[in-house]
């Protein structure tokens, strides 16, 4: 239940109450399950979101150990993606785009289309630091293009930011792209 609340505590500037929830939950049970894996994860996204990079260090290796241990490759690719996120966030961008994309493929390969867009943001994200425009453009465009038939606003927002910007970069402000005029894709 706590895990599926991580959207609520980013959404509400709360992950410090999250990671008080998670610390008392995950100390209540110590036992090596899917549902802690999970909660590591989380917790390990609320972490990174306030700069503790060395404490989402130590969850997101936990959460890898349990990952493997269930051969789960939906929480592997979730640990990735938090890590991914961590490596951005620290400018390492070398280490961003490889983890992203790691996570980007387990996200394929589960077929877990928010964790694809999640991965998606940020790999173009970084692709656009990196210079890397055209990818970054048509990773941005992908994104958009799944989170428009589901009516997925949350990521969608968060797209066009970031994708406003490179377009931006790219000189063509109020130039023509194909997600100009149209609430979704």
């Amino acid at each position: 239940m706590a895990s599926a609340l991580r959207y609520y505590w980013i959404a509400a500037d709360s992950p410090h109450e999250g990671r008080n929830w998670f610390d008392r939950l995950l100390a209540a049970d110590e036992r090596p399950t899917p549902a802690r894996a999970w909660a590591l994860c989380v917790k390990a996204r609320l972490a990174v979101l306030q700069s503790d990079f060395t404490a989402a260090a130590t969850l997101l290796e936990e959460c890898g150990e349990l990952a493997r241990r269930f051969d789960d490759l939906t929480i592997t690719g979730s640990a990735t993606y938090v890590a991914g996120l961590a490596a951005l966030l620290q400018q390492d961008l070398p280490r961003a785009q490889t983890l992203l994309g790691k996570a980007l493929d387990c996200s394929r390969r589960t077929d877990d289309q928010i964790g694809v867009v999640n991965s998606l943001i940020y790999l173009a994200t970084t692709r656009s630091l990196l210079g890397q425009s055209d990818q970054a453009v048509e990773q941005f465009e992908e994104c958009l293009a799944i989170c428009g038939p589901r009516h997925e606003n949350w990521f969608r927002s968060y797209t066009l930011w970031t994708y406003g910007i490179e377009v931006w970069k790219r000189g063509t402000p109020g130039g023509r792209s194909r997600w100009n005029a149209r609430p979704y894709g």
